[in-house]
């Protein structure tokens, strides 16, 4: 991911509706598949900036690993409790042994990774027998845009491509199902209009703009009210995939 991108997140996160929509989604989902124990642990794989690592607080020991120094030190601002680990992912796993996690995220990262098979497979080694893995990740090629490029994605997955990773790497699969899914008209017609309309600006190239106050919270109330669904039932469609594994 491009250094400033850091600089721009930890900026917007805090306000932005998609990330406070998935965090409030994410956090759902953590309260209905995982009981903490006394003494958990739990880490944020390519915590990034660290907006995740206060919230996971709640559950057991913090733990986040990344391989940007400047990542690292806004998740230290933003959860000084928290313990940050420096290192790739998944090159520098052993960094964490001999720890064991309850839960483990891995929130929009493995499309940054060449071999994600491996890198799930990487994850075993760490995972509690009884313990949850949670991995969000992009939907569908066609919704590919700039902002794919400017982050250095590899992928985007369907549902079947992602299921069928998580479990050659020896995890069963809890629950997957596509997420984002009432902001998908919107976004499909703004896929449309990048066809149409070059945009120049660097912060408009990333397609996450901060956007007019009472647009953010129509768009935050929008996406985040798919928290009352997802904990029963599947999206067949979305931006987005959620899956909750465990080993196998």
């Amino acid at each position: 991911m491009e250094k400033f991108l850091y600089d721009y997140f930890y900026k917007i996160e805090d306000k932005h509706w998609w990330f406070q929509g998935r965090k409030e989604i994410l956090l759902r989902l953590i309260d209905k598949y995982y009981r903490p124990e006394p003494n958990s642990k739990v880490l944020d794989i390519g915590c990034g900036t660290g907006m995740m690592l206060k919230s996971l607080s709640k559950y057991g020991e913090v733990y986040g690993l990344d391989k940007n120094e400047k990542a690292i030190a806004y998740s230290k601002i933003r959860s000084p409790k928290a313990k940050i680990v420096l290192g790739s992912f998944p090159e520098n796993m052993q960094n964490l042994l001999p720890l064991k996690f309850d839960l483990i995220t891995v929130l929009d990262v493995l499309e940054h990774i060449d071999d994600d098979t491996k890198a799930l497979e990487a994850i075993k080694n760490i995972l509690k027998p009884n313990g949850i893995l949670i991995i969000t990740v992009p939907a569908y090629k066609f919704l590919w845009t700039h902002f794919d490029e400017v982050n250095q994605h590899k992928r985007r997955y369907t549902r079947r491509e992602l299921s069928e990773k998580i479990t050659k790497a020896g995890f069963k699969i809890e629950k997957i199902s596509y997420f984002d899914t009432f902001p998908f008209a919107p976004a499909v017609v703004v896929k449309f209009l990048e066809h149409i309309f070059s945009r120049s600006e660097k912060n408009n190239q990333l397609g996450l703009q901060m956007s007019l106050h009472s647009f953010d919270r129509f768009f935050k109330w929008l996406f985040s009210s798919e928290k009352h669904f997802l904990t029963n039932i599947n999206f067949p469609f979305g931006i987005s995939i959620v899956a909750i594994a465990a080993l196998d």
